[in-house]
């Protein structure tokens, strides 16, 4: 069987993936920036409306519980990472010599301002802005993000 890149007929470039990918990649971003304070925030909300005593009680099944969901999440995501091995496929993007300027795209520098608007880490987005990286080996041209 023989898999070439055409969906419906259409001839889908690796170029064009990566624009179809990068509204998900907004969202994951924006998931993973709100989670943790929700997750915080309701624990403290709930335990602060509690007595003192049930509150101690409550709040260590409740911690014993977050701790406990979270070793399961992560051991379960770490055996399908080693399993599945995502991004191992289709991560580079290559564009032709003949194309527009690769170094100074005005889409890549558009698509880079929106991921600096939508950080995945709050803290780190303090320190650090996200954009194309462009390296040009020999007559190709890959962007890596």
């Amino acid at each position: 069987m023989i898999i070439d890149d055409r969906i419906n007929g259409c001839r889908i470039t690796k170029e064009d993936i990566t624009y179809i990918d990068f509204p998900g990649k907004i969202f994951i971003n924006i998931l993973k920036m709100l989670i943790l304070p929700l997750i915080v925030s309701s624990i403290i909300s709930s335990l602060a409306q509690l007595d003192a005593q049930s509150s101690g009680k409550m709040g260590i099944r409740a911690l014993i519980y977050y701790l406990a969901t979270t070793l399961i999440a992560a051991i379960i995501g770490i055996i399908l990472v080693l399993t599945i091995r995502p991004g191992s496929r289709g991560n580079q993007v290559e564009i032709k010599p003949d194309s527009k300027s690769a170094e100074g795209r005005t889409i890549d520098t558009v698509l880079d301002l929106f991921r600096n608007l939508f950080p995945d880490n709050i803290m780190e987005a303090a320190f650090r802005s996200v954009s194309i990286l462009i390296k040009q080996i020999m007559n190709d041209v890959i962007l890596i993000n």
